[in-house]
């Protein structure tokens, strides 16, 4: 019998394998599956369960955290027959969950724009982070607002600059990391935050009027 294949869950293990090519002239009835610790073998324990010609099983009952190895024997009416070699060692985890929430760190304002730039959650839940969610609202100071997401090609940088706003709104943000199991928590709001054209320098007065007097000029003029 070929070496068993592994997946590894919370607290469990998957064991796949394929039949033994000969079942010794009787029908194979069940199949015995023994676990034990990693670097603790031969010191095997069978793993109760219902009879079964399946060739494959979930086995549970770990400690998380844990490598185990396992082997597998093919029964029919006359025993037990040898086992196959021992899987590669696995050792179970707990299932991942949605990452935890990014912190804020600026938001920089610029013409129709807002630079933002956060901290990475200090937990991805097990699984990488693969993206972040950035929404944007105008800023309401009675209450709630609105977020909409800001579309962005996918990204694990901590910074995006979002565009498309007006000029002499406010708004405020908030981030959510995304991992393969799904969106976590977002972020603190920002505090407000408004673009504005960048400063140039100023425009032409007008209406310049000269009044004459002794040896000199009053002038006036409309501020640009």
């Amino acid at each position: 019998m070929d070496r068993p294949f592994q997946q590894r869950w919370c607290c469990q293990v998957a064991l796949t394998w394929t039949a033994p090519s000969s079942n010794g002239g009787a029908a194979i009835t069940d199949y015995q599956v023994e676990y034990a610790v990693a670097g603790q073998t031969p010191s095997f324990t069978i793993f109760s369960h219902t009879a079964s010609t399946a060739a494959s099983i979930t086995v549970t009952g770990f400690t998380n955290g844990t490598a185990y190895v396992f082997r597998v024997s093919a029964i029919n009416s006359v025993g037990t027959g040898s086992s196959s070699s021992n899987s590669s060692s696995v050792t179970p985890a707990a299932a991942a969950t949605v990452p935890g929430a990014p912190t804020i760190v600026t938001a920089t304002a610029g013409n129709g724009q807002v630079a933002l730039t956060w901290t990475a959650p200090s937990s991805d839940g097990g699984a990488s982070i693969t993206d972040y969610k950035v929404e944007v609202a105008q800023y309401n100071p009675a209450g709630p607002s609105n977020f909409s997401t800001f579309s962005h090609s996918a990204s694990t940088s901590t910074s995006i600059t979002v565009t498309g706003l007006t000029n002499g709104t406010a708004y405020i943000f908030r981030v959510s990391a995304i991992n393969s199991v799904g969106t976590g928590s977002s972020s603190s709001n920002s505090s407000s935050v408004t673009p504005a054209a960048a400063a140039t320098v100023p425009g032409a007065p007008t209406a310049v009027t000269g009044t004459s007097g002794n040896g000199q000029v009053a002038l006036t003029w409309t501020a640009p």
